[in-house]
Order: C-alpha cells, then structure tokens, then sequence
C-alpha cells in the first residue's frame, strides 16, 4: 500500500491543526492531545491535516463522553 499524497494544503476535506481547532472550538493542545492519542493525520511538507470526518468522529466520542461540553457547543 502507498503513501497518500495531498497535493494542496487547500484540500477540501483536511484541516491543519490550527484549522481543526478552530472547527470544533478547541485549543490546539487539545488537538496535538487527540493526535498523540491516535487521530490519524498525514505529514505533508513538516505540516500535519487531519480528515475531516476522523476529526469530527472523534469530536462526537468527545461529546458522548463527556455532556457538559455538548452544553457548551450548543450555546
């Protein structure tokens, strides 16, 4: 299996992590956090993005486990 190439930072459907954080309204620690802890991402050129559906998929887990952050989303 090959490694995937994204072509441009402007791809529709990644985020670099400051990107990521601002999506979901989250620091970047929180971000570098989840990636230490396995959300997938692909090195393009020193930078990291993360697809958006294992972004949000995780931010869903995130919500599930934890009611109180739903509250605050939603305000």
């Amino acid at each position: 299996m090959g490694r995937m190439r994204i072509s441009s930072p402007q791809l529709d459907g990644w985020f670099t992590i400051a990107e990521a954080a601002r999506e979901i309204g989250r620091s970047r620690d929180t971000i570098e956090r989840w990636l230490r802890m396995g959300l997938p991402a692909q090195r393009v050129q020193g930078r990291r993005y993360i697809r958006a559906t294992d972004l949000f998929s995780r931010y869903r887990a995130v919500l599930l486990a934890e009611p109180e952050v739903r509250t605050r989303w939603e305000r």
